[in-house]
């Protein structure tokens, strides 16, 4: 078993092939300059083309993603990366910061990672967690940066999304869409106005 990989540094005709152990991988995902494998067994396999001595940040990542015990899954924002693991507990790790606790005994359902914030999905209720200059999190101007997961006043939450700088919410039993964040572009489903930060 081999996964392929190609890059910058890659020739497209000749991908370069890095072989996996003998367990059955079950998500593959990118972090800045290198690759996350999660198998079933939940252990963590890594590979990078820089050079881990020369990138101190790069190997305290990895190595902190590592030391997780019993890894679900993986989630990639710009700014961090946030691990599920099968005990219900949540962790974030960021380049240069010891990993911490974002929540015990959630049970995830969904995780939906932008640039600087994500937004988490357990037993119908939505979570907000990073950077929201932008309006992202959907919580008011008053509160712009969340350290913590932070519940949505929502509730019988469907599913969750999230871009760099806006994010979704659906509801049940309706379907109801809320958007929050940028609205550059009209990204949020309104007219694009003046005001381009929308925070409910």
């Amino acid at each position: 078993m081999h996964v392929e990989v190609l890059g910058w540094n890659a020739d497209a005709s000749s991908p370069s092939v890095r072989p996996l152990n003998g367990t059955k991988p079950c998500e593959l995902g990118v972090y800045h300059n290198f690759a996350l494998i999660r198998y079933s067994d939940g252990t963590v396999d890594s590979f990078s083309s820089l050079d881990f001595p020369n990138c101190p940040w790069l190997s305290q990542c990895i190595d902190q993603v590592k030391s997780t015990e019993t890894c679900k899954s993986i989630h990639f924002a710009e700014a961090f990366l946030i691990v599920v693991c099968h005990d219900d507990s949540l962790y974030v790790v960021k380049p240069f910061i010891e990993k911490s606790v974002l929540g015990r005994s959630v049970s995830v359902n969904a995780v939906a990672c932008g640039m600087k914030h994500c937004l988490v999905l357990a037993n119908q209720r939505a979570f907000v967690y990073g950077h929201g200059e932008e309006g992202q999190l959907g919580l008011g101007p008053d509160l712009l940066h969340a350290e913590q997961l932070v519940t949505m006043p929502i509730s019988s939450v469907r599913c969750v999304a999230a871009n760099a700088y806006h994010s979704a919410i659906v509801t049940e039993p309706y379907g109801e869409l809320y958007t929050f964040g940028s609205n550059a572009y009209a990204r949020l489903g309104i007219a694009d106005t003046d005001s381009t930060v929308v925070y409910t």
